[in-house]
């Protein structure tokens, strides 16, 4: 669980990227938002041959490189699914990079992937417009890092502890041993599904409890509806070994479940953007 951060080489703001955008239908590319000024890290932009750099607002910038807008047009005229897939994985994967970068640097407000503004002045009007709500946000951010947790316990264990405590359960399986395998066959249907329910319970509540034991240690948390239950943390560096202890506590208090506790990341806090900071054309 612990976090790895790598030395970020720095270079000043030139604004020469802005001023030399690609030569045909030309836009913007955004990849956040920071605190203004700012030193940006040394990586690649979004498109081969061109530099990120930054549009100024009052206290606020957004971080940008040229782009062709038709490249990023939905759905790409021309493309089949393995074109597209082709065309958008390094993109994205330079998209995310600088994100890192920046947050690793500076706290960012990261905007999603294939966000456009068709100018600069399109950029400094949505950072005057939303000027207060972006510098709440980059305070909120500062320090602080996006985790995963993710939420498992062993099916095999929980279910034999089921098989002895529920009646219903019990019951069942007193049948599927006695009954011929025709009538059986029907009895083990019946105690698979009683399982799958009690399993979802017993992950349920775990989840709640899990959740409500380490708002203490966390400065937002969203669960997320996947086939593994997870949540997703906001978590101020600061308090990272503090919540990383009482995880440690969960899992040895839920041991008769086999309790485990998974942190991922840290990333930088996409699930956190205010939904009401509207970005990009």
């Amino acid at each position: 669980m612990a976090t790895a951060e790598r030395p970020v080489a720095l270079r000043s703001v030139s604004g020469a990227a802005v001023a030399d955008p690609p030569a045909s239908d030309p836009a913007l590319y955004l990849y956040g938002i920071v605190a203004h000024p700012v030193d940006l890290p040394r990586c690649d932009a979004v498109e081969e041959g061109t530099a990120i750099d930054v549009i100024a607002g009052d206290g606020i910038a957004c971080v940008v490189s040229p782009v062709a807008a038709r490249d990023y047009a939905s759905p790409a005229t021309g493309r089949t699914a393995a074109e597209q897939l082709a065309w958008v994985t390094p993109r994205a994967w330079r998209h995310h990079d600088v994100v890192r970068r920046l947050h690793l640097a500076t706290p960012v407000i990261p905007l999603k992937f294939g966000t456009l503004c068709s100018c600069a002045d399109d950029v400094r009007d949505m950072l005057a417009r939303f000027s207060g709500p972006m510098g709440a946000m980059l305070a909120r951010f500062h320090g602080r890092d996006e985790w995963t947790l993710a939420i498992r316990i062993d099916a095999v264990r929980v279910t034999e502890r089921l098989e002895r405590d529920d009646g219903e359960l019990r019951a069942l399986c007193a049948q599927q041993r006695t009954l011929p395998e025709g009538r059986a066959y029907f009895v083990r249907k019946r105690r698979q599904q009683r399982v799958t329910e009690l399993l979802s319970a017993e992950l349920a509540a775990t989840t709640r409890a899990v959740c409500a034991r380490i708002a203490g240690h966390v400065d937002g948390c969203c669960e997320e509806n996947t086939p593994v239950p997870a949540a997703t943390l906001l978590v101020d560096r600061a308090r990272f070994m503090d919540l990383t202890a009482c995880l440690a506590e969960l899992e040895a208090e839920h041991a008769v479940n086999a309790l485990t506790l998974e942190l991922r990341g840290p990333w930088a806090p996409y699930s956190f953007v205010d939904g009401q900071v509207f970005v990009g054309n």
